[in-house]
């Protein structure tokens, strides 16, 4: 039987993990934000354990971003055009995150259209286009980083100094490995058709995946 919050008083890491789960209230979020998550259990492989922990914690990051009024999306486009001493061009912001250019160019019209952004033209380059973030652009961004930081303090309560060292480590091999690991085991067939890298124009970027 799991420990009440009272009978966890004394492991405050304990009491932290259950008013984290308390906050989620899975159920909650599936009535009320179409979140279906499945369970992991103990013996799932760490694949997909992982994957499930992964998808789990975003969807409650993104639960809590929508608090505020924010996404997850829009947290990293902000976060990414303010840390810059200069206005990014277009295409320095889809590096910086990782992403395709047209995937950036929803996001860009989104925010736009919301009062978040706005481009223009490079004086010294007309081909070039600057984002820069409006007031209320920035007054989001610092809501929104209240809030990363008070999920970021709560995850922390759930692990001591060694253990985040140990999971930032790990995360890091894993994250290494996920971008460097060859994404086919398919023996390489003479007779099949060469392959080609997509265009820029033709990212298959989904249009959340900026994180």
């Amino acid at each position: 039987m799991a420990p009440t919050l009272a009978a966890a008083g004394s492991d405050p890491r304990i009491r932290a993990c259950q008013i984290v789960r308390t906050r989620i209230d899975w159920s909650t979020m599936v009535r009320d934000q179409g979140v279906t998550v499945p369970a992991a259990g103990p013996n799932d492989s760490l694949g997909r354990l992982l994957a499930l922990t992964a998808k789990a914690s975003r969807e409650w990051f993104e639960a809590r971003l929508a608090e505020v009024g924010g996404s997850l999306p829009t947290w990293i486009v902000l976060s990414q055009a303010i840390d810059s001493p200069l206005s990014l061009s277009q295409r320095e912001l889809a590096a910086r995150m990782g992403i395709g250019g047209a995937t950036l160019v929803r996001h860009l019209d989104r925010l736009e259209a919301d009062g978040l952004v706005t481009r223009r033209r490079d004086p010294d380059d007309r081909r070039v286009t600057r984002i820069d973030l409006t007031d209320r652009g920035r007054d989001l961004h610092h809501d929104l980083s209240l809030v990363a930081a008070e999920v970021d303090r709560e995850v922390k309560a759930l692990i001591s100094d060694e253990e985040e060292r140990v999971f930032r480590s790990v995360l890091h091999r894993l994250d290494q490995h996920a971008l460097t690991a060859p994404r086919s085991t398919q023996p390489h067939r003479l007779d099949a058709a060469p392959t080609r890298d997509p265009a820029p124009h033709e990212s298959h970027d989904e249009e959340t995946d900026v994180a």
